[in-house]
């Protein structure tokens, strides 16, 4: 029976040739969309699943006047723990690409993620090596990831070795306190090298007191059943600091 049915689809391709290759052309577009469609969804779902509070854990927006911003005022978070209890926890970071020196090697550019000393307590990015909540509790300490240590220190333990970063004009001098695990490749947040937020001031002319500068990027913890209260609440938050123009919302 099986036989009967290859020679016959055998000679409706002999037949008809052009409309066989059409047709097969077009079931192989379609499963390899369906294919790619479904890795996609199967990523997005994924994605920063891993972090053990992720219902709880949301990224502040920021409408102002006609845009809409994934960046938020350097004060917002710290007048969002102190005036409202729901809020559990707050983070804020901000990435920049700096010069990269390492003794032994050539320079080289890299993105580096200025946070606050909580990030790997926040977040769950299990270190190799160093405690979550000291490894960015000092001004000149910073975290790498495994990639790093692996292409530069594979020989050696890097902890406690010094690494140099460029702010401003200046290589500044950083000692190696903590070891990331690999990131998943579902994270939407990566990084070779995690530093205080604090040397953000080296090398920029942002500030600090000014609600309308916006330039962090900001997470709270809050549990989703008072996220809406919070929510509506922030405007008049807001024009208690003198800020009119600017609509917090999260995502």
């Amino acid at each position: 029976m099986l036989i009967n049915y290859i020679r016959t689809a055998l000679r409706n391709f002999r037949r008809n040739k052009l409309i066989f290759t059409i047709n097969l052309f077009g079931l192989s577009i379609g499963l390899a969309t369906c294919l790619v469609a479904g890795l996609y969804i199967k990523h997005e779902y994924l994605t920063d699943q891993f972090h053990q509070d992720i219902n709880s854990i949301y990224r502040i927006t920021t409408k102002f006047k006609t845009w809409n911003l994934s960046s938020t005022p350097y004060l917002l978070t710290e007048g969002l723990q102190r005036d409202f209890g729901s809020v559990r926890e707050t983070l804020r970071t901000n990435g920049k690409t700096l010069t990269v020196r390492i003794a032994g090697e050539d320079d080289f550019n890299d993105e580096v993620i200025f946070s606050d000393p909580g990030f790997f307590s926040f977040f769950t990015f299990p270190l190799e090596h160093g405690n979550a909540k000291q490894v960015l509790k000092d001004l000149r300490q910073v975290v790498i990831s495994n990639e790093i240590r692996q292409k530069f220190f594979v020989s050696r333990q890097p902890i406690g070795e010094t690494i140099q970063l460029k702010l401003g004009e200046q290589f500044v001098d950083f000692e190696i306190t903590g070891v990331a695990q690999p990131v998943p490749s579902y994270s939407s947040i990566s990084f070779d090298f995690v530093i205080p937020l604090e040397n953000h001031y080296a090398n920029t002319n942002h500030s600090k007191e000014d609600w309308e500068d916006l330039f962090m990027t900001s997470f709270v913890k809050i549990e989703k059943s008072k996220l809406q209260a919070l929510i509506d609440d922030m405007p008049d938050f807001m024009k208690r600091h003198g800020v009119t123009e600017i609509s917090p919302g999260m995502s």
